[in-house]
């Protein structure tokens, strides 16, 4: 190309989407929270549709994960998100939950509570989201011009529950956050 820039109309537009979309779908944000368990945490990406496009701070590796979280503990991660393409509105949302329910029956998906907390300012931290984990409601994260980045905070928690928090003893939950945006 010899330091000239290449501009796509129509076709190839919609053909270069849909390749972007293919191969970010690929990558995903994912988290495993085996409490009680030895299990690993499954790693992270990033997802994006159309031709825009993201970036995060960490990689492949999990924002957060938990060996043998307790009842009444919690555990979490940060990760900044940075609009690298066109101005967009961003969502965070959680799929392809595996979960294997503990000995007494409990599941993690029914219990455990993730909060999304924005930390970009530090002086003004915004919480997002906060509800079980199980729920698969999107999260408004906002719009992002390009260049913009936001450092967010999940906290994965484990609610006491008395004696009920023993049926979850052996149970295992992995959890996929997807970072979305979409064209404003």
């Amino acid at each position: 190309m010899n330091g000239s820039s290449m501009r796509l109309t129509g076709r190839s537009q919609r053909v270069l989407a849909s390749v972007l979309v293919v191969v970010l779908a690929a990558a995903v944000v994912a988290i495993a929270l085996p409490a009680y368990s030895q299990a690993s945490p499954v790693p992270f990406s990033a997802f994006a549709h159309g031709s825009l496009s993201q970036v995060n701070s960490t990689g492949h590796s999990a924002i957060l994960g938990a060996r043998g979280l307790l009842p009444g503990q919690s555990t979490s991660g940060s990760v900044v998100i940075t609009n690298t393409g066109a101005a967009a509105v961003f969502y965070l949302s959680t799929t392809n939950l595996i979960e294997r329910a503990g000995g007494g029956g409990g599941r993690f998906s029914e219990k455990l509570v993730l909060t999304v907390t924005d930390i970009t300012d530090h002086a003004r931290p915004q919480t997002l989201y906060r509800g079980i984990i199980g729920d698969s409601t999107p999260v408004l994260l906002g719009v992002f011009q390009p260049g913009d980045a936001h450092t967010y905070r999940l906290t994965m928690s484990f609610p006491e529950g008395g004696s009920a928090d023993n049926a979850f003893q052996g149970g295992q939950l992995s959890v996929q956050f997807d970072w979305t945006a979409v064209a404003e």
